[in-house]
């Protein structure tokens, strides 16, 4: 989705111990805030299920970047 996007938001409801978790590792990660947490995840795991029909939780979230990245593949296949 590109910035000039129009979206609408979707209310979710999330308890204030969730909200601080969230918004914690948004700090830690410099994601930027809880909002941009919530999409890289939720997105995250769409792509993954639409590419390999999983619904494996949690994430392996290495295996699937090794998934979605071309580079990984083709490295991996001249390495050795």
């Amino acid at each position: 989705m590109s910035k000039g996007d129009k979206t609408k938001a979707i209310p979710v409801r999330i308890s204030e111990n969730w909200i601080e978790r969230i918004d914690d590792v948004a700090k830690t990660t410099h994601l930027g805030s809880r909002s941009d947490l919530i999409k890289l995840c939720v997105t995250s795991f769409v792509e993954h299920f639409e590419k390999s029909n999983k619904t494996e939780l949690p994430l392996d979230w290495n295996g699937m970047l090794k998934e979605l990245d071309g580079r990984t593949h083709r490295y991996e296949k001249n390495k050795g």
